[in-house]
Parts: structure tokens; sequence; C-alpha cells
């Protein structure tokens, strides 16, 4: 597609976290027609924090890309609700941002990628950051931050290091008890024997709307909320619980299926993407809160 004009690069990503770096990775295994360039303010690509997920969910075309980011996998892992807990054998993946950092910096194309280099400005087709500047036919935010913001997901994520051992064998996909709050869910994954990544998921959106109201603009399917109002085990996948990780990868399996020729198809294509995980995400805290609001009326 590159072609000898007043552009440099056909693309730029801006934000080499989780979501930049995936599609950096996809557009060279994919795309090797798309001349890129990928900026980020931080010292390393990859993002801060390590990243989980279902492994099933993960796009097909992109396993291949993430299997040699994977530092730990399990063979299943648990769902608690408020008083029982439910054992799913889906494998779990998790992913160390340095070691994608090492996928992206040790490859041909690493001097296009900018790490350590915040951006200053965007004007136009240009592109001004601490070590210089680029023209790009198109630009793209991954920003891993704007994109968490997009799905009205709020997180924080905490290492704990324990003195003493634990017993937590397969990491706990979802904890809906009463101390992570109404819109929100735990998730637990034991890194080693005296390691556990703690993560604190919360719906953004629904600090500011009250509780009737977005119940209103989410469905969650009926056996699984007859099931939880019973006191059962519901109908669920550990698939329903949705991850930055599963997000980023089926963005950029489904960027490097662009044309990249427009604007507008990437402004449409990233509107879908944030449309459709919004939903899966409200459905997600909406189920939660769900569980709790029929322990407490039991």
């Amino acid at each position: 597609m590159h072609s000898a004009d007043a552009f440099e690069y056909d693309l730029a990503i801006i934000g080499g976290g989780l979501v930049g770096s995936l599609l950096t990775l996809a557009l060279r295994q994919y795309r090797p027609d798309i001349v890129f360039a990928v900026v980020e303010s931080g010292p390393h690509f990859g993002g801060e924090f390590l990243e989980a997920g279902v492994a099933a969910e993960l796009p097909p075309a992109l396993r291949e890309l993430i299997d040699p980011l994977v530092v730990k996998a399990w063979p299943g892992c648990f769902v608690n609700y408020p008083g029982r807990s439910q054992h799913f054998a889906d494998e779990i993946l998790l992913l160390d941002p340095r070691q994608i950092h090492l996928e992206i910096v040790d490859h041909p194309g690493a001097p296009h990628c900018h790490a350590g280099s915040r951006v200053q400005a965007v004007a136009g087709k240009r592109i001004v950051h601490a070590r210089g500047e680029l023209a790009a036919r198109l630009i793209v935010d991954a920003n891993d931050t704007r994109i968490q913001s997009d799905l009205e997901i709020e997180r924080v994520t905490r290492y704990r290091d324990f003195r003493l051992h634990h017993d937590l064998d397969l990491p706990v996909l979802a904890d809906m008890s009463e101390t992570a709050g109404d819109w929100a869910f735990l998730q637990l994954f034991p890194v080693d024997a005296e390691r556990i990544v703690v993560e604190h998921f919360r719906h953004r959106a629904a600090s500011n709307v009250r509780p009737e109201t977005l119940a209103t603009r989410v469905v969650i399917a009926p056996d699984a909320a007859a099931s939880a109002a019973n006191g059962e085990a519901p109908d669920l996948a550990a698939a329903h619980f949705l991850s930055l990780l599963q997000v980023a990868a089926e963005l950029a399996a489904g960027f490097v299926e662009l044309e990249l020729r427009d604007e507008a198809e990437l402004r449409a294509f990233f509107a879908r993407q944030m449309r459709e995980g919004r939903d899966r995400a409200r459905r997600m805290f909406e189920f939660a809160r769900h569980c709790r609001t029929a322990e407490n009326g039991r």
C-alpha cells in the first residue's frame, strides 16, 4: 500500500500498551504491505500489568502470536458467588508485559517502534513526539486507558506478596462477594506460591446512573438470572467475564482484515468494537450485581 508521497508511513499507532502491541504484532505477521510506526510514552511496550484471559475466547488467528507471550497457564478457574463457588475447565492464560516488550523490540521493524517518547502534538497527519516527528496517512489512538474508558470499565490492579504460602491453585475469574461492590467484582491470579495478582473491576457508568435506569439498558441471560435467584450455579461460561486481553486480541484480529485506506473505515471499526465491548461489559457487571441482590433477598 505504501507509495512515494508526502507520508512517511501508511499508519501510525499512538500507544504501545497491550492493545497497541498486539496491533503491532498482528500487522507484522499478517499485513507486511503496511508500513507503520508505534509511539509509546512509557519506557517499554506491552503495558504495565500482567494480563489474563480465557484461552478459548481469543481469536484463533492471534493464538500463534499470543502463545510466545504466555508466562503461565492454568487448566481451569473458579467463579465465586455469594456463599458458593463454581469450577470451570476453561484454560486461563497469563501474559507478561516484559515478554511482550521483547517480542516488539527483537525484530527488524524495531527502529520504527518508539518507546519512552511521549506524543506532544498531533497536527493533521503529523505526530510530534519527544524524539522527533513523523507523518502517516492514518493515525490510530490505541491507548489502553482510553480503551478501558470507552468500555466503561474502571480497573485497579494490585500486586500482593504473601509471606505465608497461599492455597489457591487456580485463578478466581470473578469473585462477586459483598466486598467488591454492587457493580464490581474481583479477580485473583496465583502467579506463584507466594504471589497473587488481585484485580478490582468496576463499572464506570454505574456510579452516575440509578440501578433501575441501568437495568433497563442491560439484559442478562434469563436462565442465569433465574439460577442465581434460586441459589443454583447459573448456566454461565467463564468466557462471559470480559478481559482487556480478549478485547485487544479481537481488535487486532479485526484490524488486520481492514483495507486500511481511509479514516472513515477505522472510525466505523473502532466504534463497532467498542459498542459491542460496552454491551458485554454491562451484562457482566449486571450479572455480578444480580447475584448479590439475589443473595441478599434470601
